[in-house]
């Protein structure tokens, strides 16, 4: 049903155009700074990271992935949005992953 809107987000985040769209912005010469959901102070900025998914014996990366990084109480996280949209890129794994070799190494 929402697969055109789901390939569009992909083609953007891929593309590094991807905003995140529910929530709060500020406007003017500094409009990439948001307000934190968690201590509510301006000056929070969208990120992108690499997020790993999938259970022990099946990881997989998700690139790109758009997180709200506050300078103020230093939480990063996701808003609802873009954790709706990685569950859903998720779940369409298989289409969407492109095979690639990594190293791992344990810490301990």
């Amino acid at each position: 049903m929402y697969d055109h809107i789901l390939h569009q987000m992909r083609d953007k985040i891929r593309a590094n155009e991807y905003i995140v769209p529910d929530h709060p912005t500020r406007t003017g010469p500094e409009s990439n700074l948001m307000i934190c959901d968690y201590c509510g102070k301006d000056g929070a900025k969208l990120r992108y990271k690499t997020q790993v998914c999938g259970p022990k014996n099946d990881k997989f990366l998700v690139d790109k992935v758009p997180v709200v990084r506050c300078p103020h109480c230093h939480q990063t996280y996701m808003t609802a949005q873009t954790a709706k949209t990685l569950d859903q890129l998720v779940q369409q794994r298989r289409e969407l992953a492109r095979p690639q070799t990594l190293d791992v190494i344990e810490f301990a």
